[in-house]
Parts: structure tokens; sequence; C-alpha cells
């Protein structure tokens, strides 16, 4: 409970400090409800692990397609099972390609692939991963916009994790009106494994929550707090995370962050990078 307490608080001094930091740039623009929907601005978008765990509520457009591609490095917490062990066997490194297409009236598809390297348990396993997201109700102007999202993964490599299905609500909150405009974004996710294992959750939650400041004209940064249950009942992962996304131009984005684990999280830390390009 403590170290929740403390995270609580570290987020909340460190969203001040974002919003503050914004305050110059939302300035400079006045509001102007005819402006463009904070949810289309590319600065505070967000998918998932690019750069902060958390999906955002945003879906592409009728034939537009988004191609990503991204690593992470986690350092996971020695457990009491690795006895003299304990310092090593915990590094994993997961590099991933990931398309989504806009299919028009608020749908988009996604299809992912991921691979996992280095020398704790959960290496040279493999993700593939499919999803449909639909944007429901669409933001304008202090009105939030709420995405329901389906999917399903299947991994693969020796003893790899049960396949799963997911259900979740996506949603985006601007906190203000007109362009520079700082969004609150959250998931709730759910997800019912089809093949667990004798001693595993055959349903598990997730629940995340980041603020996206515009800092800059082609600047956002990222500051969020994440909770996943594991597969293996008792255990679950917490971070805190805090994330940059910068525009650069021909249609490219670049983004990066690194997160800390909290409470009884397995993960440590946990660094991502990622490259986007919007055709």
């Amino acid at each position: 409970m403590a170290d929740s307490l403390r995270a609580f608080g570290v987020l909340c001094c460190v969203a001040g400090g974002l919003l503050l930091a914004a305050e110059p740039a939302a300035a400079e623009t006045q509001p102007d409800d005819t402006a463009s929907a904070p949810s289309e601005d590319e600065r505070v978008q967000v998918d998932q692990g690019f750069p902060v765990s958390l999906e955002g509520a945003g879906v592409a457009e009728r034939g537009e397609a988004e191609l990503r591609l991204g690593a992470g490095y986690s350092r996971l917490r020695a457990s009491r099972e690795d006895g003299d062990d304990a310092a090593s066997g915990r590094d994993l490194t997961t590099p991933g390609l990931e398309a989504e297409i806009g299919l028009g009236h608020g749908l988009s598809a996604s299809l992912g692939l991921f691979y996992a390297f280095g020398n704790a348990e959960p290496a040279k396993t493999g993700e593939a991963e499919f999803s449909l997201k639909w944007n429901v109700l669409r933001q304008q102007g202090l009105r939030p916009a709420l995405t329901v999202l389906g999917g399903i993964s299947a991994p693969f490599g020796p003893g790899h994790e049960p396949s799963e299905t997911a259900l979740g609500l996506l949603v985006a909150q601007p906190l203000a009106r007109g362009a520079d405009t700082p969004v609150l974004h959250g998931n709730i996710l759910w997800f019912h494994a089809l093949d667990q294992g004798e001693n595993e959750r055959s349903n598990r939650y997730a629940a995340s929550v980041a603020l996206a400041v515009p800092v800059a004209r082609k600047t956002g940064v990222f500051v969020g707090y994440a909770r996943e249950q594991d597969s293996e009942p008792g255990k679950a992962s917490q971070l805190i995370e805090l994330g940059v996304r910068q525009k650069l131009g021909g249609g490219f984005i670049l983004a990066g962050g690194a997160g800390i684990g909290v409470g009884d999280s397995d993960t440590d830390f946990r660094c991502l990078f990622g490259l986007q390009k919007t055709f």
C-alpha cells in the first residue's frame, strides 16, 4: 500500500510539471471549437508500447495505414526461486512489427508479430496478434473519444504463454478546447485464456492511464501508470512510465519511453523505442 501511495504521488507531481510546461504553448493559441480535434494531434496519440503501455482510442482513417517498428528491453526482478542465481537470467529484449489499416466507419484492423530474446524464462518465444478497433464515439470539443477493442493472440515457441482473446474499452479525454491540448488516456482490458495450464489464470485484467502533453510544435510528452495481471496467479506487473513522441518529416514519428516497476512488480525497469510511418 505504501509503495502504491508513493507511486501515485510521483505520478501527480510529474503530471503537474508537464501541465505547467505546456501552458506557454497553449497560451499562444486561442480556444477554437473548429480547431483540429485533440485526438487527431499526432503528438498526443499513443499506441501500446509506443511509447508507454497503453492503447490509444484513435483509429486510422479509411485507406490510411500505419507501420510501427519497435523494440523493448526489460530487466526483471530476481525472485526467491532464483537462489544464488538471482543476479542472472533476468534480461529480455523484444523487437516487434505492427501494421494498422483503416477500414472506414470508425473501424481499423491491426496485425503484429513480436519475439523475445534474452536469458530470462520468456525468451525464445514469440506472439502473433490480431485486433479490431471500433471508434463508437468520436472526440469533439470536450467530449471524450470511446473505442472498443477486440483481439486474439497466438504465442509460439517452447513453454509459451496460453493463447488469449482480449476485449477492452479505450478512452481519450481532452482537458481543454482547441489546439495544444493535453489529453488523458485510459484503458480497461480483459483477457481470456483459450488453453491455459493447470496453474494459470483463465481470466486476467489490465488497466492503465497516461497523460499526454504537447510541449513543442512537434513533440509530446507522456507520463503514465499501468497494471497488468500475469497468467500466473498472484503475479502482476505495475509500472510508472515516461515517454516522448516526436514528429519527423515524411510521415515518420519517433518514440521512446522508460518505466520502473513498483510494488510487487516482476519488472524492475523497462525501456521502449519505436519508429512509425504513416502511408
